[in-house]
């Protein structure tokens, strides 16, 4: 059955599949890509259509404000599991899992159920959802910001140098990437003396702003690789040593606010339950 158009609004035509009968009541719901080409449905008089709910994917969000836009993260396809009484249950997909196109799809009254372990975030998919520039680099900051909050939990200062340290690595990239514009231009025939030293000295300028940005990235790395500064802002690391003695007071890898340097964050499992609030779409 080919529909006149979806009964919520759309103006196109809808291909349904029968999903059962209750009485005059007939639910259909949007066919799938695996359905195929999906029969014809009987209608009689004094029957009622009823179009079921079709849940394709979910956001990620800050907040769980419905209709905002500012807070999103990322998204995920979802595919069902089973069916219960008054209840759907559904999993997200996993990287690198085929994707047959299944949806959820919800009768009136049903409740979509995500079980415990069925939600699952994973980082190089979340990376996967950057879009990369020309050279091939995808951008780290999004990432690891998106990460982090998911995370939870982390120190504020922690977060904030490891932002900082992707953020100039982004920077390097994106100024690497300017080098093929700027040799291009230099290689046109139809500039003169002035414009050509004004190419000149940008792609020098690019250069080496691109080296300052790469060179601080790796001293930020170096310091937070230290077994004794792990991940520590600088400003921490020069309180290595008490103001009254050449020789530190403690042997113990702490903080001054009392934690561990050794950042769990930076032992994180690839995978992790997501937490945040859900938007279905």
């Amino acid at each position: 059955m080919v529909g006149d158009g979806d009964p919520r609004g759309s103006s196109e035509p809808v291909r349904v599949v029968l999903d059962g009968r209750e009485g005059h009541r007939v639910f259909v719901r949007q066919a799938d890509p695996g359905d195929g080409d999906p029969p014809r449905i009987p209608f009689y008089p004094g029957d009622e259509l009823v179009v079921m709910t079709v849940v394709a994917g979910i956001g990620h969000h800050l907040t769980p404000d419905v209709g905002r836009v500012d807070d999103y993260l990322f998204g995920q396809r979802v595919v069902p599991v089973r069916r219960e009484l008054g209840r759907v249950f559904a999993r997200t997909l996993r990287r690198g899992e085929v994707d047959d196109g299944s949806r959820v799809h919800l009768r009136p009254g049903e409740q979509l159920v995500f079980e415990e372990g069925s939600v699952v975030a994973e980082l190089e998919a979340i990376d996967d959802q950057q879009r990369a520039a020309a050279t091939g680099y995808t951008p780290l900051t999004p990432v690891m910001w998106t990460w982090l909050k998911l995370a939870g939990g982390a120190d504020e200062a922690r977060s904030r140098y490891l932002l900082a340290a992707t953020r100039r690595l982004d920077a390097a990239a994106r100024l690497l990437d300017q080098l093929e514009g700027l040799r291009t231009e230099l290689q046109r025939t139809d500039l003169a003396g002035p414009a050509i030293q004004r190419a000149w000295f940008e792609l020098i300028g690019t250069v080496e702003l691109s080296v300052v940005a790469f060179g601080r990235v790796v001293d930020m790395a170096s310091r937070a690789s230290a077994p004794r500064y792990r991940c520590l802002p600088p400003s921490w690391s020069r309180r290595r040593r008490s103001p009254k003695s050449a020789t530190p007071t403690s042997t113990s890898k702490t903080a001054p606010s009392g934690r561990r340097i050794n950042d769990p964050i930076l032992k994180r499992s690839r995978s992790s339950t997501i937490v945040s609030s859900l938007k279905t779409t």
